[in-house]
């Protein structure tokens, strides 16, 4: 729980501090994919958040998680 904080507070205090006025969307969403991961043992290997708010999570060896990812993105 402490970890899906740190990344949370993460991600807004990089917004704040590049004065970006984005809103993560689906927030609700990435916490429980978070959670998730960490209830499974998983690494938590990067969060990424895009311009317009969407998320990327990769996680374990090959595991990853999104909100409309580009389709580039998505089919890699």
């Amino acid at each position: 729980m402490k970890k899906i904080l740190f990344i949370l507070f993460a991600i807004i205090y990089t917004n704040i501090a590049s004065a970006q006025t984005q809103v993560v969307k689906d927030l609700a969403l990435l916490k429980s994919e978070l959670d998730t991961i960490v209830k499974n043992g998983l690494p938590i290997n990067a969060v990424t958040l895009s311009p317009d708010g969407n998320w990327t999570v990769i996680y374990g060896d090959m595991g990853y998680a999104f909100v409309k990812a580009p389709s580039a993105t998505a089919k890699k």
